[in-house]
């Protein structure tokens, strides 16, 4: 009889964790840190992003407590967040100086409107200038002294290549916020084509910036000779991460490529994820660079850039890069007392549909506690997935072609013994020429 509550004692508690639902096929779980709490509150938990939670895209994710219930949750994605308005002032004086420098003034349409970005749209094809805003709210002379600066730092290009079927522009230009009536825009002189300004947009930007994870990968380089490109091939490894932007780490003091981004689950088949450039440019007329590439979100295994290097030689590239991934966290509420567990790793899941999703964006969550997940651990219920066998139509397909085959000819051969055969043509004759007399 002691034993008998000695085993009891030791696997009734384990055999209750997971009581109210089947969480054999999750194959991992991880405790969830909660500080103390009197009363149910909500608890933010952040994701660690160089794991294999987001294996499955995050649609596997469960919470459950210490009897097995499931707990309702929100993922939360802390992308950036956007606001803008657009408005198109008028463009006057517009002068080009003799270095290939352009100047002109825009003038806001509404007064004490909030502007700290602007686009300006060229006709060029090919250029790389720096640009310099100044405001004002009295319009003054193009060359007046009185203007102030708000930015000398902004910075405008286009690159086409007919070849490659690649034209890459940025036209994009941040200063501090203002809310100046008159606009003075200096366009440096630089390298390239003249330029030709078609129209210019102001803009209000309003940003949250994204909360973002490095993750550092080794690479496997690749100088492709016949292609004239060089191969930069990342893998995510079981842990298939939703990155966004990679950072390579280059030694060339001088250069400027095309670059094609792709995807792929297997190592294998490849679809192009988008274009872009990496430049490192050193002159008199502009210094700056860019080695960062951003492309939308994806989680597959491999990530693969092909640089094309046209005449050039090979670049000289570090077998390591920094990956970005948007952070990710789940909210839930929890009861004082209660433990909970995250279980994920089930390639079978549905995504899940809680309530919560629909009054998330009431809660307050300014005050919100913070959980943490403590290390991964075997899923102690998880039951590999047992193959099946495959139907017998499948084992054994070619029985079916087979039986097909005989039938047919079995229907064949009866065919011509009931209708085809001579002596059934000549019964047939006869029995006409019997029923005609």
């Amino acid at each position: 009889m002691r034993y008998i509550i000695f085993f009891a004692i030791l696997f009734i508690p384990a055999l209750t964790v997971y009581a109210t639902g089947d969480y054999s096929s999750w194959e991992t779980k991880r405790d969830i840190n909660i500080p103390e709490i009197a009363n149910a509150e909500y608890v933010y938990v952040p994701l660690p992003a160089d794991s294999s939670i987001g294996r499955f895209n995050f649609r596997d994710l469960r919470v459950v407590n210490d009897l097995g219930k499931e707990i309702p949750y929100q993922l939360l994605v802390e992308d950036e967040e956007r606001n803008r308005t657009v408005q198109s002032p008028s463009i006057s004086d517009l002068s080009t100086n003799a270095d290939g420098s352009v100047m002109f003034i825009i003038e806001v349409e509404k007064d004490d409107e909030l502007h700290n970005s602007l686009n300006i749209i060229f006709e060029s094809a090919e250029f790389r200038r720096n640009v310099s805003v100044y405001a004002s709210d009295v319009r003054h002379p193009l060359t007046d002294e009185r203007w102030r600066l708000l930015t000398n730092e902004g910075y405008v290009f286009s690159f086409l290549d007919k070849r490659a079927g690649v034209h890459i522009e940025g036209n994009h230009i941040r200063y501090p916020e203002s809310s100046a009536k008159y606009l003075r825009i200096v366009v440096d002189s630089g390298e390239g084509d003249l330029l030709n300004v078609r129209s210019v947009s102001l803009e209000q930007h309003s940003v949250r910036e994204a909360v973002e994870t490095e993750i550092y990968r080794n690479t496997t380089i690749t100088n492709n000779e016949k292609e004239r490109t060089t191969e930069v091939v990342i893998d995510m490894q079981r842990n298939s991460i939703p990155i966004q932007n990679i950072e390579l780490k280059i030694q060339d003091a001088v250069f400027h490529r095309d670059v094609v981004m792709q995807r792929s689950s297997d190592g294998v088949r490849w679809r192009t994820v988008s274009r872009d450039s990496i430049f490192r440019i050193d002159t008199p007329a502009f210094s700056g660079e860019r080695l960062n590439l951003s492309f939308h979100e994806f989680s597959d295994q491999y990530l693969r850039l092909v640089i094309f290097n046209y005449d050039n030689p090979p670049l000289t590239i570090e077998n390591n890069v920094v990956l970005k991934s948007v952070a990710r966290a789940i909210i839930f509420q929890a009861n004082s007392g209660d433990e909970y567990q995250l279980l994920y790793g089930n390639s079978k899941a549905k995504e899940t549909r809680y309530d919560i999703t629909r009054f998330f964006h009431y809660l307050d969550l300014s005050d919100i506690l913070k959980a943490e997940l403590a290390e991964s651990e075997i899923n102690p219920y998880y039951k590999t997935p047992v193959e099946k066998d495959p139907p017998f139509t499948e084992r054994y397909g070619f029985l079916l072609n087979l039986i097909l085959i005989v039938v047919v000819v079995i229907s064949a051969i009866i065919v011509y013994f009931t209708i085809l055969h001579p002596r059934h043509r000549k019964e047939v004759l006869d029995n006409n020429s019997t029923d005609t007399e």
